[in-house]
């Protein structure tokens, strides 16, 4: 059985949930997620690559990311998003998985430096209205590209990173388990050296990964459940400290 994964930094590392999922399948995964990379990017991944898998699993990253591709042979792409760091917000640009440019950057030309001020006007547009609907242009984008996964793939898992009911959900409480604010979160992510794979605990990964299998295999069962806010310490064991959390370089804690 071949399984590929698409998605963001909630799917990326393979030392984590994903080899539960090989395992249980006896399974071979190719993993196309990228941290800090957009729907659209999965979305082409997907595209290019879903009809060589038995099973495809698609984590769903934020509306508020996007991404210009800048060659027709999909190698090149700078990717925008919008992080909230507490109070504030600052832009998260990526080109080439891992290089940062800054908007004079010689490998980017007028034409395509314009098209990233579009792309960062409509980002902000649709960060302040929070129109997230077939209203808003950025996500009338978004839901053709899930309708297009499931046209193409109507046996393809989609499992939401963010929102009211997202795995982004899990590392929230458990950072509010330890630190008590969620405003001072970031900080400690920032601030410390951490070895949270997929933004969980191992443990968490491995919860996680049952109730994914659960939901790939039991109709009657969505995994989306497991990330209620109001109970999601029913399912996921939180950390009792900074060690367990995976933030065991924390000075002074």
């Amino acid at each position: 059985m071949r399984i590929a994964i698409y998605g963001d930094s909630f799917a990326a590392d393979n030392v984590g949930w994903p080899q539960y999922i090989e395992k249980h399948y006896g399974a071979s995964i190719d993993n196309y997620a990228v941290g800090g990379t957009s729907i659209k990017y999965s979305y082409s991944r997907f595209r290019d690559t879903y009809k060589n898998y038995d099973k495809v699993i698609v984590f769903w990253s934020s509306h508020d990311r996007t991404s210009l591709i800048l060659k027709k042979h999909k190698e090149s792409f700078v990717h925008f998003g919008e992080c909230n760091y507490g109070n504030s917000k600052s832009a998260l640009i990526r080109y080439n998985e891992g290089k940062f440019p800054n908007w004079e950057d010689e490998k980017l030309s007028e034409k395509d430096k314009k098209k990233l001020l579009w792309l960062w006007l409509s980002n902000q547009l649709s960060l302040y209205k929070k129109t997230y609907d077939y209203g808003n242009i950025h996500d009338l984008e978004h839901n053709a590209m899930r309708d297009s996964v499931l046209y193409r793939r109507p046996d393809a898992h989609i499992v939401e990173c963010f929102g009211e009911f997202g795995l982004v959900n899990v590392q929230n409480a458990d950072f509010i388990n330890n630190v008590g604010d969620i405003d001072e979160w970031w900080k400690v992510y920032k601030e410390s050296h951490h070895m949270r794979k997929n933004h969980m605990t191992p443990i968490q990964n491995e919860e996680f990964a049952g109730y994914l299998i659960k939901h790939m295999e039991d109709p009657t069962f969505d995994v989306h459940t497991t990330f209620n806010k109001e109970t999601i310490q029913d399912y996921y064991t939180m950390s009792k400290n900074y060690f367990e959390a995976g933030f065991n370089l924390i000075k002074n804690k």
